[in-house]
């Protein structure tokens, strides 16, 4: 295990982590959404949780990261209306709007196919 550890840096693949994704709520208003979100992810044996702590949406952010969770989901008006999800990569830090159902289906596959590498 402690070379897993050292070789990964902390940072495992998705199919390894012990928390592979975060859902981060802007508001108050956007927690039954993230909560319904987490429920669906939860039931595909996804790794995930919701942050509903009373901190800014950048602090909320910066736990995930600190945490090394390989995406952090926001959630906000936008996302609840097109039943969507923002999408953030840990290690290509890039930002991705995707449907529920695709997020999903990327998540699986990559869990699925133990790929080292980011899918989004």
């Amino acid at each position: 295990m402690g070379v897993l550890i050292e070789h990964f840096a902390g940072v495992f693949p998705l199919w390894l982590a012990p928390r592979q994704v975060r859902i981060v709520p802007v508001g108050e208003s956007h927690i039954p959404y993230a909560q319904e979100l987490r429920q669906k992810l939860f039931e595909k044996d996804i790794r995930v949780d919701v942050d509903t702590s009373d901190a800014s949406l950048n602090k909320k952010i910066r736990n995930a990261e600190k945490l090394h969770i390989n995406y952090i989901v926001v959630v906000g008006d936008k996302e609840m209306q097109d039943q969507s999800v923002a999408v953030r990569s840990y290690r290509t830090k890039k930002i991705t709007q995707l449907k529920v159902n695709e997020f999903l289906e990327t998540l699986l596959k990559e869990i699925q196919t133990k790929s080292l590498d980011p899918l989004l």
